[in-house]
């Protein structure tokens, strides 16, 4: 893993969203997550990997994973997007809470991380079956010559399993806000048009998702990219980025609902 140079500090951007049940734009501030944040950036250059607990019970280093290895934010994949909160517990103590956007070569569970939005033994019972059968799809449509007449019906049936599929997914998410409510993805997006992909599974998301769930009050957040740079170039290594416009934004006025603008 290349060395990380921390960047100039400078005020971090806020996590917003418009709820329309309240009609206004809630909002959480960075707190201290710039600060937490580097120390993160700095523990996961020194030891490689994103294993929060690499020691059992009996303080023992225990052998390590290596798919949890950072080498992975470096190859072909590319970097990924991080994000921690410090939250308050009802005791009064503080709680550091830590995410990666979506999957981690291919993992979406990793001790120390908040989960996802979703359960995933269901996820992969709901999806495994049809992407398969995608997958089938495209196999068939690869072996047929160009013009063929089957293509298009196939590319039909494709795109109907794909859409079909899309709907059970979101469907599965389940968000969670400070006013103890609970909404599924589609009940909680606010956008125009249809649900990006990848909707609901960034660290903003994930971190304030958690926190309702388990009482805990928010007192800020930092997210920040680590690893390859996006071909695009619109996320470089030690960047630090406010929740994305198109996939966060129209779900976090929901998420943030109930928690006292900080």
């Amino acid at each position: 893993m290349k060395t990380i140079l921390a960047p100039a500090l400078a005020p971090l951007p806020e996590t917003s969203g418009y709820c329309p049940h309240c009609n206004k734009t809630h909002r959480l501030g960075s707190g201290r997550g710039y600060e937490i944040a580097r120390r993160l950036i700095q523990w996961l250059t020194g030891s490689r990997t994103i294993a929060l607990y690499a020691r059992n019970d009996r303080g023992q280093t225990t052998p390590e994973d290596p798919t949890l290895a950072t080498d992975y934010l470096w190859g072909a994949a590319r970097g990924k997007m991080f994000g921690v909160m410090e939250c308050l517990r009802p005791d009064g103590s503080v709680l550091t809470l830590y995410a990666f956007s979506g999957q981690y070569n291919g993992r979406w569970l990793v001790d120390g991380w908040v989960p996802p939005l979703f359960d995933v033994d269901e996820f992969i019972t709901v999806t495994g079956d049809t992407e398969k059968e995608i997958k089938r799809l495209t196999e068939e449509l690869a072996a047929y010559g160009k013009g063929h007449p089957e293509k298009t019906i196939l590319r039909q049936r494709r795109r109907l399993l794909s859409k079909e599929l899309t709907a059970k997914i979101h469907n599965l998410y389940r968000l969670h806000n400070f006013n103890g409510q609970s909404a599924s993805l589609p009940e909680a997006f606010t956008g125009s048009g249809g649900i990006p992909t990848g909707t609901g599974d960034c660290c903003a998301p994930k971190l304030l998702d958690y926190a309702a769930r388990n009482n805990l009050q928010p007192l800020g957040m930092a997210e920040f990219y680590i690893g390859r740079a996006t071909k695009s170039g619109s996320y470089r290594h030690g960047d630090f980025s406010a929740p994305c416009a198109k996939r966060c934004s129209p779900i976090l006025g929901f998420l943030l609902c109930g928690l006292a603008d900080n």
